[in-house]
């Protein structure tokens, strides 16, 4: 298994709980359940912790997909530039959730007040901005093969232009 195919394989960890952290967090601070709550930042911090991981196959992935005719430069270095600064965005927000997921664990023990207001309120605005940092990685991602301009042409390139060998059958009659 390359680098590509692990990629592929632990990219939507990070993306998926983001987005499920936030629903929940948004929706955990409207109907006040703790055990929302709880999931909701239990999922940003596994996004949290698993964007890094993801980060870093991404750079041994891009080795291998580089190789592929169809797969520009400029388009992985947009996914990876806008990467390099969801880590940072993604990072926060799972500390903060982190924190927050602590102190409402430790009100089920003391029966303290849950979360304050604060707390709540910034973890609802770093989920939101790890949110749209994540969605835009995601979409840049698409442009890599799935939006690639080389593959929605009409035409197919010319024979000599493509470095790997295409099995007959597969190139369109001249």
């Amino acid at each position: 298994m390359d680098a590509l195919s692990i990629h592929l394989m632990i990219n939507h960890v990070p993306v998926l709980s983001v987005i499920i952290g936030t629903l929940l967090v948004i929706l955990a601070t409207f109907i006040r359940r703790r055990s929302l709550w709880r999931l909701g930042t239990a999922a940003l911090v596994v996004a949290g912790v698993s964007f890094y991981p993801v980060q870093w196959t991404g750079g041994n992935a891009e080795q291998v997909d580089m190789k592929r005719w169809y797969v520009q430069r400029d388009a992985i270095e947009e996914h990876e530039e806008a990467s390099e600064q969801a880590i940072w965005v993604v990072l926060l927000a799972g500390g903060v959730a982190a924190y927050a997921f602590w102190r409402a664990s430790r009100g089920l023990v003391t029966e303290l007040p849950v979360v304050p207001a604060w707390l709540r309120g910034a973890v609802v605005v770093t989920a939101l901005a790890a949110s749209a940092a994540t969605i835009k990685v995601a979409y840049e991602a698409g442009f890599i093969s799935h939006k690639n301009r080389l593959l929605t042409r009409d035409t197919v390139p010319p024979a000599d232009s493509v470095p790997v060998k295409v099995p007959r059958g597969l190139m369109p009659p001249e």
